[in-house]
């Protein structure tokens, strides 16, 4: 099940749950009514089964609606997905964003790579 962001309530919480030393945090930025994004949601869910187990990495969601009340967070278009590193402190601006393919195959690679350099700066 995808973690939904949204219902940790406020910006800190979001903030606290995607900087985190514990795990790393892939995040879709979404609007329910986008085309795009509903194509994604089936893609993004299967993403949240495959990896709920995964020690490192929690796969989440944020409605786009939400993007305004978090201090640092900026996003230009939907949906819209960012890998948040294994970190200490709140600093949104580690986040890395996707620009590939919107498939399963394209976001598992990606998801690798940034997974592989986070591994290899701790």
């Amino acid at each position: 099940a995808v973690v939904s962001t949204q219902s940790t309530g406020t910006s800190d919480n979001f903030v606290s749950y995607v900087t985190t030393p514990e795990r790393a945090v892939l995040v879709m930025v979404h609007k329910e009514s986008c085309p795009h994004c509903v194509k994604m949601k089936p893609i993004w869910e299967d993403l949240a089964e495959k990896y709920k187990e995964h020690p490192t990495l929690k796969v989440a969601e944020l409605k786009s609606s939400n993007v305004a009340q978090i201090k640092d967070l900026t996003v230009q278009k939907v949906p819209t997905i960012l890998f948040y590193p294994t970190q200490t402190g709140s600093d949104l601006s580690t986040a890395v964003e996707y620009e590939g393919d919107r498939t399963l195959k394209g976001v598992e690679e990606f998801i690798f790579t940034q997974l592989s350099k986070n591994k290899d700066e701790l």
